[in-house]
């Protein structure tokens, strides 16, 4: 197993299947380099924000380095830095799990914001795995947002 897919399994298992069960999952977004900064990636996820809001539900994603500050301005929360790190590879990828607050006062989630705080939530998984292998993100109840690149 690839080390990006063991890291994309734990969070699913740890956060998206138990302690998130009833959540929509944001799969993957991104935007064509000429039409970053227009606001479209922001008007995708409030749509979807939008959406788990009036099915009272959660929402959750694993946002890269450039999208972590999105979702923050949007009200999601940080639970966990996963540092993927393949072995005899030099190179990482820093996965941030986030969920948005919809109550914006959850004691779970401030209790694991204490913890990641302190430092036990960082997590490093060490796997080797080819260069250039395709990675298949999973969706855990509904694909919540349209697919196609903007």
């Amino acid at each position: 197993m690839i080390a990006f897919e063991k890291a994309m399994n734990y969070t699913h298992s740890t956060y998206w299947e138990t302690m998130f069960p009833q959540n929509y999952y944001l799969a993957l977004l991104a935007t064509h380099p000429h039409y970053r900064r227009r606001g479209a990636g922001t008007a995708l996820t409030q749509w979807g924000i939008d959406q788990a809001l009036a099915a009272g539900i959660d929402v959750g994603l694993e946002a890269s380095p450039m999208g972590f500050p999105l979702y923050q301005h949007l009200g999601f929360i940080l639970l966990e830095d996963l540092v993927v790190k393949p072995d005899n590879d030099p190179a990482s990828v820093l996965l941030r799990i986030m969920v948005h607050d919809k109550n914006r006062k959850s004691f779970l989630v401030r209790f694991i914001n204490i913890v990641r705080r302190i430092g036990i939530a960082l997590r490093q998984i060490h796997v080797g795995f080819p260069s250039c292998q395709s990675i298949k993100f999973g969706i855990n109840q509904q694909l919540l947002y349209p697919t196609t690149l903007v």
